[in-house]
C-alpha cells in the first residue's frame, strides 16, 4: 500500500512539473503568434494520464482545444480572404501589366467560394458541438458565421462579371481577326461584345467600362458617351481607361484640341498602377521633348514588367542616340549613360547588333549605330 502511495505522489509531482512546462510553452507560443499547438496539447494529455484528477490541466486542455479551433477557423477565413484579394488583383490586372485576367480571377474566386463553404460547414457544426458550452466561444462562432455568409454573398457577382468580361474579350478578339469576318458579322460581333461588357460593367467589373467605351468610340461613333464611360471607368481604377483617355487627349479628340497636360495626368495615373502601355506613351512624349533619360527609365520599367515592346523601344532609342552621339552634349551623354548603367547598356549593345531588322523597319539603320556600339563596348 505504501509503495502505491509513493508512486501516486511521484506521478502527481511529475504531472505538476509537466503541467508547468506546458503552461510556459503555451504562453510562449501564443506570444510568438504560433499556429500549431499540438505539442502543448500533447503535454496536457500526458499530465492527465499521470494525474486524471488534475483539474487545472483539464481546464487548460479544454481552453486550448477551444483556442486551437478558434485559430483553425480564423486561418480558414484568412485563407478565403487571401484568395479573394488575389482574385481581385487578377481582375484589376496587377499581375499582367494592368491588363485584367478574367480566367484566373474566376478560378481564384471559385477557390475562395470553396473555402468559404468549408468554413460555413465547420461553423455550423461548432455552433451546436461539444465546445458550444463555452459562451464566449459560441458567440465568436456565431459572429464569424454571419461575417462569412456576408463575404461569400459577394462572390457570385464577381464570378459572373468576369465570365461576361471574358465573353466580351472573346467576341472582340474574333472581330480583330482580319479577313475572317464580313462587315455585317463584324458589326454583330461588336454588338455582342458590347452586350457582354455592359453586363460585366453592371456587376461592377473593373475593365469592362474601358472596353465598352472603346467599342462605342471606335465602332459606334458615340464619342461623347464613350468619354463619359472612360471617366466613369477611371473612377473605378481602370488603368486601361486612363491610358486610352490619355491618348484621346493627346490627339485632341476630346475637346477638339490637343491637351497634353490632361494626357500626361491620365498616363501618370495608369503608370502608378503599373500599366505598361501608358509607360510607353509617356516615354514617347519624353522622347519628343528630348528628355531621353526619363524615356529610358520608363522603357526599362515597362520592360522589367515583361513588356516586349518596351524592350525593343529602349534598344531602338539607344541605337538612335548612338547614331546621333556627336550632337549630344557631354552632360546629356553622361546622363543617358548613367540611366542605362554599364551592364544594361552592354546588353542593349548586343541587342542592337543582333536585332538590326528593328532599325531597318524604322528606316534608321545605316550601320553607324552598330559600328559605334562595337567601338564602345567590344
Amino acid at each position: 500500500m505504501a509503495a502505491n502511495l509513493d508512486a501516486l505522489v511521484i506521478d502527481k509531482a511529475k504531472a505538476n512539473a509537466l503541467f508547468n512546462t506546458a503552461v510556459r510553452l503555451e504562453a510562449e507560443k501564443k506570444a510568438a503568434g504560433a499556429k500549431d499547438f499540438n505539442d502543448v496539447y500533447g503535454l496536457y494529455e500526458e499530465v492527465l494520464e499521470l494525474d486524471p484528477s488534475h483539474e487545472r490541466a483539464e481546464q487548460h486542455c479544454s481552453r486550448l482545444d477551444i483556442y486551437r479551433w478558434n485559430l483553425h477557423l480564423r486561418n480558414l477565413l484568412d485563407h478565403a480572404r487571401a484568395l479573394q484579394v488575389e482574385a481581385n488583383d487578377y481582375e484589376m490586372g496587377k499581375y499582367n501589366n494592368g491588363v485584367p485576367n478574367p480566367g484566373v480571377a474566376i478560378e481564384k474566386y471559385q477557390e475562395a467560394t470553396a473555402v468559404y463553404d468549408k468554413l460555413i460547414n465547420k461553423l455550423n457544426a461548432e455552433r451546436n458541438g461539444e465546445r458550444s458550452g463555452d459562451a464566449h466561444y459560441k458567440a465568436d462562432v456565431i459572429a464569424m458565421y454571419e461575417i462569412v455568409l456576408q463575404e461569400k454573398s459577394l462572390l457570385p457577382n464577381r464570378i459572373t462579371g468576369n465570365v461576361h468580361y471574358q465573353a466580351g474579350l472573346d467576341y472582340e478578339a474574333t472581330v480583330g481577326k482580319e479577313g475572317e469576318t464580313s462587315y455585317p458579322d463584324f458589326i454583330l460581333l461588336c454588338k455582342k461584345a458590347a452586350v457582354e461588357y455592359k453586363k460585366a460593367e453592371n456587376l461592377e467589373h473593373v475593365g469592362a467600362g474601358s472596353c465598352l467605351a472603346r467599342l462605342q468610340y471606335h465602332i459606334e461613333g458615340k464619342k461623347s458617351d464613350a468619354i463619359i464611360l472612360y471617366k466613369e471607368a477611371i473612377t473605378e481604377g481602370d488603368a486601361a481607361a486612363m491610358n486610352e483617355l490619355g491618348i484621346l487627349y493627346e490627339k485632341g479628340k476630346v475637346n477638339r484640341k490637343i491637351e497634353l497636360d490632361k494626357a500626361i495626368q491620365c498616363y501618370d495615373a495608369a503608370i502608378a498602377l503599373n500599366y505598361t502601355k501608358a509607360m510607353l506613351n509617356r516615354a514617347a512624349l519624353h522622347e519628343k521633348n528630348q528628355d531621353y533619360v526619363k524615356a529610358i527609365e520608363l522603357y526599362k520599367k515597362a520592360s522589367a514588367l515583361g513588356d516586349v515592346q518596351a524592350g525593343q523601344a529602349v534598344v531602338k532609342l539607344t541605337a538612335e542616340l548612338f547614331n546621333r552621339v556627336s550632337v549630344l552634349s557631354c552632360n546629356q551623354q553622361n546622363e543617358i549613360y548613367n540611366a542605362l548603367n554599364l551592364e544594361y547598356i552592354k546588353e542593349l549593345a548586343e541587342g542592337i547588333i543582333k536585332l538590326g531588322k528593328l532599325y531597318k523597319q524604322d528606316g534608321i539603320h545605316d550601320g553607324r549605330a552598330e559600328l559605334k556600339t562595337k567601338q564602345m563596348f567590344f
